[in-house]
């Protein structure tokens, strides 16, 4: 597993690449990290979480595996133990986890905390200014791990709810204490690449600070 590390003993995590349909996002990050990096606090950047699915730029990885169902305690798939003993190495303060949702012009992201009014509000006001929409209505009914309502881009989901049979990231992460809060991002593919790559800049450099001190 390949990382991008600035500093010692970084407490932010920044994930890209669990699905490999949803590849777009890591360059824009990278591109972030080169132009912008140095205005970022200590962080460690797995740019490629499943580097088969990516490589081969479908959802499912070269163990038939959905990687963000595969997080569980006995798991055969080396792509999610290679995260997993990762994890366990680290205790991170803050994960950044980037997804695209294929289907949607409208951003929208999870919270495993719950932001204060005026620190979300402050960041979705300048996501619309930017002129990108904000999703509002159930994330995938058809899956039994989502079908969660959304209200203005957001939804905040509580720690002590984890399932450890689901096999996501946020669960796994809060069931082996390993990531203290998680936000989990949905890129809309179905904007443009100057649109998302502004979403990436407004993660970074709104959402961000609202998070995590140093």
């Amino acid at each position: 597993m390949r990382t991008i590390q600035k500093g010692k003993n970084p407490k932010i995590l920044i994930l890209s690449g669990t699905h490999g349909n949803e590849y777009v996002v890591i360059d824009l990050i990278k591109k972030y990290i080169k132009e912008k990096g140095r205005k970022l606090p200590s962080f460690v950047f797995v740019p490629k979480v499943s580097p088969s699915a990516v490589k081969a730029k479908t959802r499912r990885n070269m163990y038939g595996n959905d990687l963000n169902r595969s997080f569980l305690e006995g798991t055969k798939d080396k792509e999610a133990l290679s995260l997993m003993n990762f994890l366990r190495k680290n205790n991170f303060a803050l994960c950044l986890d980037f997804h695209e949702d294929l289907d949607l012009k409208e951003f929208y992201f999870y919270d495993s905390g719950r932001l204060p009014y005026r620190d979300l509000d402050g960041f979705l006001s300048g996501i619309e200014d930017s002129g990108i929409g904000l999703f509002t209505g159930i994330d995938d009914p058809k899956d039994p791990e989502l079908g969660y309502d959304m209200v203005r881009g957001y939804r905040s989901f509580l720690r002590d709810s984890a399932d450890p049979l689901a096999g996501t990231l946020s669960d796994w992460s809060f069931i082996s204490n390993t990531i203290k809060r998680m936000i989990v991002l949905e890129i809309p593919s179905k904007c443009d690449l100057k649109e998302k790559y502004k979403l990436v800049e407004l993660i970074f450099e709104n959402l961000l600070p609202k998070l995590y001190n140093t």
